[in-house]
């Protein structure tokens, strides 16, 4: 196992774009921008590249560890290389790594190699009623802004560092992102048809958050919302069902993340 270089970028995007159907500019985004060269961990072959992981730096709370994102195997070498992964990240300080199985078979990849089910979700669905008085802002945070809100509503959050968040936010918007945002909230959305879904939404109470839905009922003329918040959230307590979301691994002794958060990790565009 050792550090990418910038020669195998090639390589590494080839071997990207095979294990997950990705487009060779998405692939090179993901690879290059967001994770970045030097926090890819390549395991070679003998002509080359054979394997490899994205370990991007994450943080929860005071405490530093890693996304393991884009793993590429040959087929069989999955948990290998992932052991290997943590080793290496784990002998460079990390005290956890996270994260975000899509498919059965990587739900299994990882709690059977030690994960636990963790950053649950709660998904739900609700009417939205028309409000020609709701206020707020569209498009207007920035990266900075919703770092900040961020720490203001959910402070027990998984935190990508600042270049990754403004590729996974440039990404979400290519595909259609809102946000609409007023001093009590905000929330992002995409629009089908005559439905908004939410990946998150924050705000100080019930009412504040369905005045953020009216006002992009206003905006767009949907009238259902599909929100998916996390498990700990008060917002909608009592509704939706809830669901796993991402996994973590401490490497050391556990810490409680029973309200902790984790969103917006170059996955959310599925919504």
């Amino acid at each position: 196992m050792r550090i990418a270089e910038k020669k195998d970028l090639d390589a590494l995007c080839g071997l990207f774009e095979n294990a997950h159907h990705a487009s060779p500019d998405y692939a090179r985004m993901a690879l290059e921008r967001f994770a970045g060269v030097e926090h890819l961990l390549v395991e070679d072959g003998p002509s080359g590249p054979e394997a490899f992981v994205c370990a991007v730096p994450v943080t929860l709370g005071p405490r530093n560890g890693v996304y393991f994102y884009g793993l590429s195997a040959p087929q069989g070498r999955e948990a290998d290389v992932l052991h290997k992964s943590e080793e290496w990240v784990h002998e460079d300080g990390a005290a956890f790594a996270v994260a975000r199985p899509r498919t059965a078979e990587q739900w299994a990849l990882y709690t059977e190699n030690g994960y636990q089910k963790a950053f649950g979700a709660r998904r739900l669905s609700r009417s939205i009623r028309r409000n020609l008085w709701a206020q707020a802002d569209f498009d207007a945070v920035t990266v900075r802004t919703l770092e900040q809100l961020r720490r203001q509503y959910a402070p027990d959050s998984v935190c990508l560092p600042s270049h990754a968040l403004v590729e996974v936010m440039t990404d979400l918007y290519s595909r259609g992102l809102t946000i609409v945002s007023n001093e009590d909230g905000y929330g992002m959305y995409f629009q089908k048809g005559e439905t908004l879904h939410f990946v998150e939404l924050f705000a100080i109470g019930d009412r504040p958050a369905e005045k953020l839905m009216e006002a992009a009922r206003e905006k767009v003329g949907a009238e259902r919302a599909e929100l998916l918040l996390g498990t700990e959230q008060t917002l909608f307590l009592g509704e939706g069902s809830r669901e796993d979301y991402g996994c973590i691994r401490f490497f050391g002794r556990p810490f409680d993340v029973t309200e902790s958060y984790m969103r917006l990790m170059l996955d959310a565009a599925e919504e």
